[in-house]
């Protein structure tokens, strides 16, 4: 048990050093965003799923999809977070890339900070995945169908 426990502590640290090197302090979100995804992984796994983004008092619903390099098993993901330095609605569309670590064992945590190639920066978290996943490596998503 207390192997297990060291893993956990061990990913759920990496992942923190991920999502918080990507932000400065001072950063103000410029809205909120929900993305609900599954992924299947077997060394290299697909992503696909939507989403919201709450903005101005507008909501915004957009599809997903990505490519996830390093990982075994098939879960469902329900990310929330910030979104940093959007400054067009349009701008939310495009590839996001980052490092990412997590286990689903029943019900897992996991952590992302993304950056797409127009600056637009997520922050998300997740306490609610669903499923049997362990997943160490490079994951990319594509925001699309933004309206």
């Amino acid at each position: 048990m207390t192997i297990k426990r060291n893993i956990l502590s061990f990913i759920a640290a990496i992942t923190l050093l991920a999502s918080t090197s990507t932000f400065a302090a001072d950063d103000t979100p410029s809205g909120t965003i929900v993305i609900d995804e599954f992924q299947v992984m077997l060394l290299i796994g697909g992503t696909s799923g939507g989403g919201t983004l709450l903005l101005d008092g507008h909501s915004y619903s957009f599809k997903v999809s990505g490519l996830k390099l390093g990982g075994i098993g098939a879960h469902k993901i329900h990310l929330t977070g910030e979104v940093y330095d959007l400054n067009n609605i349009g701008d939310l569309e495009g590839d996001y890339l980052s490092w990412q670590a997590g286990l689903t064992a029943g019900v897992g945590k996991s952590g992302l900070a993304m950056k797409n190639n127009k600056g637009v920066k997520l922050r998300l978290t997740s306490s609610k995945d669903v499923g049997i996943a362990l997943s160490v490596g490079v994951e990319g998503f594509r925001i699309l169908d933004v309206h």
